[in-house]
């Protein structure tokens, strides 16, 4: 588990801390506690020097000090320390200061990531009004291998003493594209630069100077907002990441090309929520192996790079693309660090600029790829890129960044038009930190708000101003809300206006989108969370479609029919998920088993007629035969583990318990109970090897008390297919499902997850089946 101030509260709590004096100008004999590791002690103590040796899987070892602090005095920390074998973010400080019943404050220092010879590591802060003590951490943070630390030292300093670290460099037209100031090259004025707190703007020389408060030493971002007229020489060159070690070493420096792209009218994409995981197909860990397995070519190098080529291809060409975030998965993936240079590789390697703001599947690994947030201009536009990841969510960083929108908003002209970026939509926000985003953009000249997160193409108004979700490009439609394909959207830009969107899918160009049932789906026996007509209900039967590429005003008539019947006409049925069409009853009712085609048209008013067809399957008997999962009734012990033979459970383990106490049969069955709120916690079966193509029965036994909210998902890797377990309390429960394998999957594992949704109460798993149908 990763160690965190809520890891380590219930120690200070329970007095496992001791409170130790020090001198006011230095320490003796500090007594440092450590965290453990699964019983582990995570540091050894060799006289004077301590030791710390970081975990694998991303987990932290530490030691912690809790000392007396004044409020308002300043405090140095330093020590010597040598590395050995780090993979990983390496070592920090992290200091917390505390009330008599809180912590007030907290301040990470800079990190050194590697040092074969000893080398000296120390930074400096101010206590805050308020501060009674203080606790002090060495952290090898999220990372494997060795520190050792000499001469710990933390003492007390006058606060006018402590230097104030400051940012100065220059903003200049780089016309020999090589990154560097050359002296006949000229500096741009009036560009806006800040460090995310404070905001400078250039001089007539393209200068700048910004100072930084002298308690912050953490490591910060300095980024230029492009000028309009102008575009980076390369997607980094307008942004640096600067350690305060290091802030009056060097100066700073921008550089910037003219562009004919920064005009007045252009397009740009926007695209959200790629959730692909790093390649790895030397992994001997299972959930690797499955998704080796299962994805087949779904990988990042593969998938992400052949989708960027595409979308930066559009005619007319894009200016430039805009991610809204989660580009991995990292708690599943367990590969932030790799995910997040093989994203900056793709974006090395794009033929058009891209930008970025975290989603909250993004670790902080994605801040090495651009700023968390940030600024731009492009033609009459001004952008705004925000980091919101989730409701309350490191309020500490909000605040900053409210700060910084106001300052960065006090600057633009009041008739400039301005377009936001976001992950998670704020209308969902707590209510202060929504009333506070809109009360900032009031008065200003918002034209939209463009979001991720929610995976379906939404278009809706909220305080006036309309909000743009373009879907995700994730695995398919099957992950999408509502059913829409995976995709992009090209926006077009006309002086100071969005003149039109257009949605483009990823998986056809066919621009008739079916939405329920989808291409070889099996209509009963399956709810569908994610894309039923009802989205979270079972499907009630209705067929429905999307027209991309063109409003939905531009359609005159959609129509469908059933195995070459009738064609039946189709009512445009929501105006916030946009371009649905939907059919007046439920046709699925009454079709014999087996196999159907369904075909749609769309005529419009252009007179164009458009068509499309899948097939799609009703239910079959299945066939009996050998039941396919690995220790179905959860009865074999696996070796050395709390867990049953063949599978594994991941994150949050607390929460998935092998139950020896409740079982539909036999004496065991999986528990999974108290679902942490946004977190998600998995169960995991080995990989079964199926039969590319071939339809499968899925059955299983639940129990459940009281579960609330949200769902429990089954989802097999290689249909993406999921499975809600009913709400409520019931007894024992038979739910089941047909799976359809995809074309040229040969393996297919399963995972049992609350993925993420706000549930309670317990639910209870038990005699899982797989067996091939007819």
């Amino acid at each position: 588990m990763k160690i965190t101030k809520q890891h380590l509260l219930p120690h200070l709590v329970a007095g496992i801390i001791l409170l130790f004096s020090f001198a006011a100008h230095g320490q003796d004999g500090l007594s440092w506690s450590h965290t453990t590791y699964k019983g582990k002690p995570a540091f050894s103590k060799d006289g004077e020097t301590l030791q710390i040796t970081g975990m694998a899987n991303g987990d932290s070892g530490s030691w912690y000090v809790r000392l007396p602090a004044k409020e308002g005095a300043g405090y140095c920390f330093s020590t010597t320390v040598k590395l050995k074998n780090i993979q990983g973010k390496g070592v920090r400080w992290y200091v917390s200061f505390r009330s008599e019943k809180e912590n007030i404050k907290e301040v990470f220092g800079p990190f050194i990531a590697s040092a074969e010879d000893e080398k000296t590591m120390a930074f400096q802060t101010l206590a805050p009004a308020g501060t009674v003590s203080m606790i002090v951490r060495l952290n090898l943070s999220e990372s494997s291998g060795e520190a050792v630390f000499k001469k710990i030292g933390v003492r007390e300093i006058d606060a006018n003493a402590l230097a104030k670290p400051e940012v100065s460099g220059i903003v200049f037209e780089d016309s020999n594209h090589n990154g560097i100031p050359d002296p006949d090259e000229k500096g741009i004025a009036n560009v806006q630069v800040s460090d995310g707190l404070a905001i400078a703007v250039t001089d007539s020389s393209g200068k700048f100077r910004i100072a930084r408060p002298a308690e912050d030493m953490a490591a910060f971002h300095v980024f230029a907002s492009i000028p309009s007229g102008y575009a980076p020489v390369a997607y980094t060159s307008w942004f640096k990441e600067i350690n305060p070690a290091e802030t009056e070493k060097k100066p700073v420096s921008f550089a910037f090309v003219k562009s004919a792209e920064n005009q007045d009218s252009f397009s740009f994409i926007h695209f959200s929520d790629t959730h692909m995981q790093a390649s790895n197909p030397g992994a001997t860990d299972k959930f690797h192996a499955i998704y080796k397995y299962c994805q087949g070519s779904r990988t990042w190098d593969v998938f992400f790079g052949k989708y960027l080529s595409k979308m930066a291809s559009q005619k007319p060409e894009p200016a430039f693309m805009m991610d809204t975030g989660d580009i991995g998965l990292a708690e599943i993936s367990r590969e932030p660090e790799k995910e997040a240079v093989l994203y900056r590789q793709k974006l090395d390697a794009a033929s058009k600029l891209v930008f970025f703001v975290p989603g909250n599947h993004d670790k902080r690994e994605t801040e090495k790829i651009m700023p968390p947030y940030y600024a731009f201009n492009w033609g009459k536009f001004h952008f705004v890129c925000l980091k919101y990841t989730y409701p309350g969510l490191n309020e500490t960083h909000l605040k900053k960044q409210f700060s910084w929108l106001k300052n960065d908003l006090a600057l633009q002209p009041r008739d400039i038009s301005i377009i936001v970026f976001v992950h998670y939509p704020f209308w969902d926000a707590k209510p202060a930190e929504q009333e506070e985003f809109y009360s900032i953009l009031s008065g200003h000249q918002v034209k939209a708000v463009f979001f991720g997160h929610q995976h379906a193409i939404i278009q809706r108004q909220s305080h006036g101003i309309p909000h743009i979700l373009s879907s995700a490009v994730y695995l398919g439609s099957r992950c999408n809300r509502v059913g829409y394909p995976s995709g992009y959207r090209q926006v077009f830009i006309e002086g100071g206006e969005i003149a039109r969107t257009v949605y483009k899918s990823l998986e056809s160009d066919n621009p008739i989108a079916f939405l329920c049932p989808k291409d070889g789906m099996v209509t009963e026996g399956l709810k569908y969370p994610y894309f039923s007509g009802n989205d979270g209900k079972e499907w009630d039967g209705k067929i429905r479609t999307a027209f991309l590429d063109m409003d939905h005003e531009n359609v005159t008539a959609m129509e469908y029919r059933l195995d070459g019947k009738e064609w039946q006409k189709m009512q445009h049925e929501d105006a916030e998920f946009y371009q649905r069409w939907a059919g007046a009853q439920n046709c699925a009712a009454n079709l014999s088993p087996g196999k159907h085609t369904l075909e749609a048209r769309a005529s419009t008013r252009t007179g164009k007629t458009f068509s499309n067809s899948i097939q799609f399957y009703t239910r079959r008997e299945f066939l009996p035969g050998k039941n396919m999962f690995p220790n179905p009734s959860f009865e074999i012990s696996g070796a050395g583990s709390r867990m049953p033979e063949g599978w594994t459970r991941e994150n949050y383990t607390d929460s998935i318990l092998w139950d020896d106490r409740t079982a539909k049969t036999g004496t065991h069955s999986m528990k999974f109970v108290n679902f942490p709120h946004g977190k998600i916690v998995e169960m995991l079966s080995n990989p079964m090897e199926v039969d590319s193509s071939k339809l499968y029965n899925l059955s299983m036994w639940v129990k459940a008390e009281k579960v609330t909210g949200g769902y429990l998902l089954f989802t097999g890797f290689g249909d993406s297919t999921f499975l809600s377990f009913p709400t409520g309390t019931y007894d024992w429960k038979e739910i089941n499902a047909q799976v359809l394998i995809k074309p040229g999957v040969t393996h297919v594992g399963f995972l049992f997850s609350n993925w993420g949704e706000a549930g309670t109460g317990t639910l209870w798993i038990d005699d899982v089946e797989l067996k091939p149908c007819q």
